[in-house]
């Protein structure tokens, strides 16, 4: 057979150092000399938004974090080879199942897949206290730790004891937060950069490091793109001593929100009552003749008649029809909780512009646009109509 992926073949790619110095040398010629970033020029550059060294800045920081930055832009040192004896339907599936290090796949992926791909799952290993598989090999033993720290003198003695402020345990602690940041930082960092501008991450966490983990998503992919945190309601765990704890979360981020925005992307799942609703608009269209005011009729009274907690009788707004029978609901068509956008849309039978919700239009000019050429909107007889149709 004939692979339909493209080789690879240059010596470098996106989100690599060599890439990356490539990029600035293209915008800011005169930072960059013989391959050679010159910080103060660039920073002289970008004029005071370049912060110096000694700064303030709010957000996540750890012993180790440059060392794991770096660890994003590093070339891979394998490649991919395929293996159809091991692989099962080779010559007709397009799925891919890659074995090796993550943060190494990771890499290799960059190379082809970057900004490329459209949802990331990542159920990371939680840090359970325990030593990580994924040393990288670079992550801190617990004296290095302390002594980048300034808990071991330059001699190498734990500075405890009478004077010291800081307990055992907390030093233990913030080594273990560290490699466990450490690991997560450079795969987020390429991560960020395989997705499409309308992609998104979800990443799964548990309470330990659901604080940080958040902080260290919002550096990494902005918190502009913050979507959503979910609460998964899992079995309640036997050994908590305080609490029993059976919950985790997804962290849910966009490459970059305001993609997704602009092309009015939303997330739904069908309601149980749908088909339901469905099955009973046909019969009902049939046995009002085709007439969608009778049909309606039917509808409201089919509604009524079903028994308290019917799942169609709780969506009782589906019972509009359309002249070739199709049912569909009315939906409020103004932006919920203000903030959205404000524009003329001219009425097609009075030629006026119809009045703005108080709180904006729920769609972009040119959604509304598309709404109307495909007959989703309803007008009123006078300029004050703000419903939209949807079929069901």
């Amino acid at each position: 057979m004939t692979l339909e992926f493209e080789p690879v073949s240059g010596l470098t790619g996106p989100g690599e150092a060599k890439s990356n110095i490539d990029l600035l040398a293209r915008f800011f010629p005169d930072a960059v000399v013989d391959g050679t970033v010159d910080v103060e020029v660039l920073r002289d550059l970008l004029g005071d938004d370049a912060v110096p060294n000694t700064a303030e800045a709010f957000g996540l920081r750890w012993p180790g974090m440059a060392e794991a930055r770096r660890l994003s832009t590093l070339p891979p040192t394998g490649t991919f080879l395929p293996k159809p004896e091991e692989s099962v339907g080779w010559d007709d599936t397009r799925n891919l199942v890659i074995e090796g290090d993550n943060l190494e796949v990771l890499r290799l992926l960059r190379r082809g897949y970057t900004n490329k791909v459209d949802v990331i799952y990542i159920d990371p290993p939680y840090n359970t206290g325990n030593d990580f598989v994924y040393d990288d090999k670079r992550t801190t033993s617990q004296a290095q730790h302390e002594a980048v720290t300034g808990q071991r003198d330059d001699e190498g003695v734990l500075q405890v004891g009478e004077g010291s402020d800081r307990a055992q345990d907390r030093k233990a602690g913030a080594s273990l937060h560290t490699k466990w940041l450490s690991m997560m930082y450079p795969r987020l960092l390429i991560a960020h950069h395989l997705l499409k501008e309308t992609g998104v991450i979800i990443v799964a966490i548990d309470d330990t490091e659901h604080a940080r983990l958040k902080l260290l998503m919002d550096r990494v992919l902005g918190a502009e793109n913050f979507i959503a945190n979910i609460t998964w309601q899992g079995g309640r765990k036997n050994d908590s001593r305080y609490v029993s704890v059976g919950h985790d979360y997804m962290l849910i981020y966009a490459k970059n929100e305001g993609s997704l925005s602009a092309n009015s992307v939303r997330w739904r799942e069908e309601r149980p009552a749908d088909n339901v609703i469905r099955e009973a608009a046909k019969k009902v269209w049939i046995d009002s003749g085709r007439k969608p005011e009778k049909a309606t009729e039917l509808m409201k009274a089919w509604i009524k008649s079903l028994p308290e907690g019917h799942p169609a009788k709780e969506n009782n707004r589906f019972y509009e029809f359309e002249p070739d029978g199709r049912v569909f609901r009315k939906n409020n068509i103004s932006w919920p909780g203000g903030g959205g956008p404000r524009y003329d849309v001219i009425h097609p039978t009075t030629g006026l512009p119809v009045r703005v919700p108080g709180s904006g239009w729920r769609f972009s000019p040119e959604r509304m646009k598309r709404e109307i050429d495909a007959n989703l909107i309803m007008w009123g007889k006078i300029t004050l109509s703000t419903s939209t149709g949807r079929h069901i």
